[in-house]
């Protein structure tokens, strides 16, 4: 929220509305796509929560799974 807040200017009023507005949004594409109810963590590969990680140790994160995944340790 906080980020959303910084980054995006959004209000802190209303970011909880529009929170539950975008995640609806997000699991209506889902279901309508994927035909699964609901998300969970193991319907994807990677999951990471950049609230706790921050966003340039994400993209670290994210950079380190690729390199393994394309040159994987023998």
């Amino acid at each position: 929220m906080k980020r959303a807040v910084e980054v995006y200017h959004e209000s802190p009023e209303n970011l909880e509305k529009r929170i539950r507005q975008i995640d609806k949004k997000r699991m209506d594409y889902y279901h309508f796509f994927e035909k699964k109810e609901p998300l969970w963590t193991e319907h994807f590969d990677l999951c990471i929560n950049t609230g706790k990680l921050g966003i340039n140790a994400a993209v670290q994160s994210i950079c380190g799974v690729y390199r393994s995944m394309i040159s994987p340790a023998e």
